[in-house]
């Protein structure tokens, strides 16, 4: 059955024809979570009449451009650019500039983008450094030089945001000539520069490599718009804390596209009559205690910086590595396996997997849900087998997936065969749309020490079309890192939010 195509707002239309008129021939679009930031774009792309377009994006987000181009009523052909023995003969149709539309997942775009040879010894054996690692002559490829689409899509550019990245250097060269050569390029992420505002300069320079628009120079960028503070640790004494003046930056660009996804209310009780086009949301904060053996293993590490599990050390060296080795203890009692990593057996105590149980249980009445964590290890060898043994369709969603593990993961929890996805933070951030019609209930059983990561999660089940109140209920570890974490990335947000909205907003 063909569906009928969306209809766009005012707002969202406004939006397109800004950009499709764009005289620079660029957009950004920082658009929120669930604001119809896919739509949109392929709006801009027909509005402008492309034949032939790139698009560029995280892997999971591929159906969803597929879906939505055809439902918008795109009807070239869609290619999908993998290693596979079709790739050349579609590469072909690219740099001929034949009508279609060509995704390419981001990782394998940046390897397209390189060409990369062993470097060699007198003996014709490959060398290693120090540290034995393999040595490689890495050099660029000229495929990207040699493509000139219509219209050129970047999604969830906020993974090519640090100017270091090989993701920036393969968008764009850093003296800010254009690497890809597209008629119309446009980029979209709700957190275009992740966690640093110092990322918010490379991806505008790839859409106006023009210096009055964006400086050439970093350094010149940031003496005008960032907020900067003295570092003694630093080779320059520098350090970026912030913008100068939130919103300036992105209100200077030539196309900042930004529109508010529906707007949420926060209520304590599912209200009995709700206004349309309103989402809303009941948020429920579980604060829970820690096993005895977690606490006094979560307490050492804290003090100590090492903990005896049985009769196997777990070492912390790092602050990093203390931080994530105790957020593991807060989930359950872990062990050490024999090659020295950290997991969980599926039966250790865990008040984390308790107060899942109570709350799937007792408070969403068994209803179905998306339950988020930091761990992999966690979800599979502990919330699901658990939900499992209880009688519950439950499975991961994570990493370790293939993409066709994952479109079938996401496909049996819409349809409702699986009733509880147990979805690793990382993974979970993007190409989810649709689990609002599949759900209205969240578990955060914790969050990633990634404030990006968890704000794209965030956004999965209240969205645009999500027409029962939304149930939100976040596992709180008293007396651990949980709620300075907590805090930290709720003021991360924060200001994100006031830096992309506008100076006036």
């Amino acid at each position: 059955m063909k569906l009928e195509p969306l209809e766009l707002d005012a707002e969202q239309t406004a939006a397109v024809w800004r950009a499709a008129f764009e005289p620079t021939n660029a957009s950004l679009s920082t658009s929120e979570l669930g604001s119809g930031k896919t739509v949109v774009a392929i709006e801009i792309a027909k509005t402008r009449g492309a034949q032939t377009l790139l698009i560029i994006g995280p892997l999971g987000t591929r159906l969803g451009w597929q879906h939505t181009a055809a439902r918008q009523g795109m009807d070239q052909p869609f290619y999908w650019i993998k290693n596979d023995k079709s790739r050349d003969e579609i590469l072909m149709k690219l740099r001929k500039n034949e009508p279609g539309i060509f995704f390419i997942g981001m990782e394998y775009f940046v390897r397209l983008g390189w060409k990369k040879t062993p470097i060699l010894d007198g003996k014709g054996v490959q060398r290693r450094t120090e540290k034995g690692k393999l040595q490689w002559d890495v050099k660029r490829e000229k495929l990207w030089n040699l493509v000139y689409p219509d219209f050129i899509v970047v999604d969830e550019v906020h993974k090519g945001s640090n100017r270091r990245t090989e993701t920036f250097k393969t968008l764009q060269l850093q003296t800010g000539q254009n690497y890809l050569n597209g008629a119309y390029k446009h980029a979209m992420s709700a957190t275009p520069y992740g966690n640093k505002f110092e990322n918010a300069w490379s991806i505008p320079r790839w859409l106006w490599p023009d210096d009055e628009i964006v400086p050439r120079s970093f350094d010149l960028w940031a003496g005008r718009w960032a907020k900067i503070e003295y570092d003694p640790f630093s080779f320059s004494h520098k350090k970026i804390v912030g913008e100068k003046e939130p919103g300036a930056w992105y209100d200077s660009l030539p196309c900042h596209i930004h529109l508010e996804a529906p707007p949420i209310e926060i209520v304590e009780y599912d209200p009995v009559t709700k206004e349309p086009g309103v989402i809303y949301v009941v948020r429920d904060e579980r604060l829970i205690e820690l096993t005895a053996k977690q606490r006094k293993i979560y307490d050492e590490l804290e003090t100590e910086y090492m903990a005896w599990l049985g009769d196997n050390p777990l070492v912390v060296e790092l602050p990093i590595t203390q931080m994530i080795r105790q957020n593991q203890v807060a989930l359950g009692e872990p062990t050490i396996l024999d090659d020295g990593v950290v997991s969980f057996d599926e039966n250790c105590k865990s008040s984390t997997m308790d107060e899942i149980t109570s709350i799937i249980q007792n408070d969403i009445d068994e209803e179905s849900a998306v339950i988020f964590s930091a761990s992999q290890k966690f979800n599979s060898n502990v919330i699901v087998p658990r939900l499992q043994k209880l009688g519950y369709a439950a499975e991961t969603y994570d990493g370790t997936l293939s993409d066709k593990r994952k479109n079938e993961a996401r496909a049996r929890f819409a349809s409702g065969e699986t009733k509880y996805l147990v979805v690793v933070i990382e993974a979970g951030g993007t190409g989810l749309d649709g689990f609002q019609h599949a759900t209205r209930n969240v578990i955060w059983a914790s969050k990633s020490l990634n404030g990006v990561s968890n704000t794209q999660a965030t956004g999965r089940v209240p969205r645009r079309g999500q027409e029962k109140t939304v149930r939100e209920f976040f596992i709180t570890r008293v007396d651990t890192r949980d709620e300075d974490t907590y805090t930290s990335l709720a003021e991360q947000e924060l200001a994100r939010r006031r830096s992309l909205k506008g100076v006036n907003a």
